[in-house]
């Protein structure tokens, strides 16, 4: 865990949230003008964790165009770090 509190369980919860904003944004229009309007509020109000002062920014894949999202690397070693099991196991 990081002095933010993120641990993996937070991690895959997140996860869930922003695939159920991905779905719901590709069968409701009124949602998906919401997400373009305002990512991030519209992610903290669905219950994505967001930490406050990050700013959301939508990309979209295409057939020939696809985005790799690389973690901030603090994250990525708190997260591999909290996973590993301690020592002596």
């Amino acid at each position: 865990m990081d002095e933010f509190g993120i641990t993996p369980e937070r991690v895959d919860d997140n996860q869930r949230a922003i695939a159920d904003v991905v779905a719901r944004y590709y069968g409701d229009p009124d949602f998906a003008a919401r997400v373009d309007a305002d990512p991030t509020a519209t992610l903290k109000a669905e219950g994505v964790e967001i930490p406050d002062g990050a700013n959301v920014k939508l990309l979209f894949n295409s057939e020939k165009v696809w985005h790799l999202v690389v973690p901030d690397r603090a994250v990525v070693d708190d997260l591999l770090a909290a996973a590993e099991p301690a020592s002596g196991d």
